[in-house]
């Protein structure tokens, strides 16, 4: 901390110097405004400086240099004392606080009282500098939570993306049975359609030479060309099986780095989810839909894709964990008050009153003999309640079954 004293009279600047520098301080004196404005000038960043000011000063009054000192861009703290006169008008010194002035000193003054006032000064620029000093800490924590935040965001970004990675991995062999169906048949038709194509090749060069076309020809010409329609028709709507599957993998697979949100009907979700899923499911439970006509909602499609996959394979893992006879999974969609509820129920071994309570917590999971990660629920909840605004809940009855529903905000229309 140092000390500026600014007055004309150079007794008073020498006698205070003297009494301050004897406490140990750095103290600078100037009988010139212009010259203590200058100086303040040269002042380094976080300085802490009391100005002694004196009202009366010729050419530059004590208020008009406080004027210029909110004027200076400076990036230290100041304390002003100001020195008046006896017969200052109370309107002078109103118009100085205005102006920034923190005390006042009446001249003529003891040096005692002097002292009150300096040290009053120095306390409240101690009691500064710790609200600096802790500011600063605050500012340095805030910025650590800031950066452990944003990897924390990172982090639940891959653990999103690997348990999204971990659902397809379960799904691998399902999903390339449902692509080698079509593929095989495809692929058989397509060797008839080139033996086809040689027949009739060499019936062409046949009529060439002029022969006429013998009627068990005529007949196999028929039979061919009824045939080949029908393979043809076949290989388009496996090619669309395949395409369809490979779309959805894709969409469903796909990292939204940006989470755009889009105008979506949930049903369509339902239904692009299944493709992904159906051979996962069909030899376990049978699928009942019960989609009623919904508005369409904003949300990521990916996400809300994700945690679809992920209540149909919960489904479908407490189907068979029941055993017995062939289960059902029933989605339903319906709108209620301002939003769209998916429901998905299943006839599993349901939930334990003593698991309820955890089942939304992170790396939770009583699965763990089958591998279970405890990500999966957790980071449903997670992209519905916190990511889309929406709810999550479930309703549940040991050896019956659980119905787990999501509530997506419609927005606005």
């Amino acid at each position: 901390m140092r000390f500026l004293i600014v007055d004309d009279d150079l007794l008073i600047c020498e006698n205070l110097q003297r009494i301050l520098q004897e406490k140990g301080f750095s103290v600078d004196s100037f009988t010139s405004s212009r010259e203590g404005l200058a100086f303040l000038q040269t002042l380094s960043l976080h300085d802490y400086v009391l100005i002694l000011l004196d009202f009366n000063m010729p050419k530059l009054s004590g208020g008009e240099f406080l004027q210029e000192l909110s004027r200076l861009d400076r990036k230290y703290h100041t304390y002003v004392i100001m020195m008046t006169g006896a017969f200052d008008s109370d309107e002078k010194l109103v118009q100085s606080l205005h102006a920034g002035a923190d005390d006042f000193l009446q001249k003529p003054f003891q040096f005692a009282v002097a002292e009150a006032k300096i040290s009053a000064g120095v306390r409240s620029f101690e009691l500064r500098r710790q609200v600096d000093i802790h500011t600063k800490e605050l500012q340095e924590k805030n910025e650590e939570l800031r950066r452990s935040y944003a990897e924390i965001s990172r982090t639940q970004a891959r653990l999103v993306q690997q348990e999204k990675m971990a659902s397809l991995g379960e799904l691998a062999a399902g999903i390339a049975h449902e692509i080698n169906n079509p593929l095989g048949f495809i692929k058989s038709n397509h060797e008839t359609l080139f033996e086809y194509r040689d027949w009739v090749e060499a019936l062409i060069a046949t009529l060439r030479n002029g022969n006429g076309l013998p009627v068990e020809d005529a007949r196999e010409l028929d039979f061919v060309r009824a045939d080949a329609d029908t393979l043809l028709r076949e290989n388009r709507e496996g090619i669309e099986r395949i395409e369809n599957i490979v779309k959805n993998m894709k969409h469903f697979a796909r990292y939204d780095k940006e989470r755009i949100m889009e105008l979506h009907d949930v049903r369509d979700l339902i239904r692009s989810t299944l493709v992904i899923a159906r051979n996962r499911i069909k030899y376990i439970a049978d699928i009942r839909l019960d989609l009623q006509e919904v508005p369409s909602v904003p949300l990521v499609a990916g996400e809300v894709n994700q945690v679809l996959l992920n209540l149909l394979i919960n489904a479908v893992q407490s189907i068979e964990e029941k055993g017995g006879e062939s289960g059902s999974i029933t989605i339903r969609t319906f709108a209620e008050s301002s939003s769209v509820v998916c429901a998905i129920t299943d006839t599993g071994t349901g939930i334990a009153e003593s698991d309820e309570r955890r089942v939304f917590d992170l790396f939770y999971t009583t699965k763990t003999a089958r591998g279970g990660s405890g990500l999966g629920l957790s980071i449903s909840y997670d992209i519905i309640v916190q990511k889309h605004g929406g709810d999550m809940w479930f309703e549940s009855e040991v050896g019956v079954g659980t119905t787990f529903f999501i509530a997506l905000p419609m927005g606005d229309s």
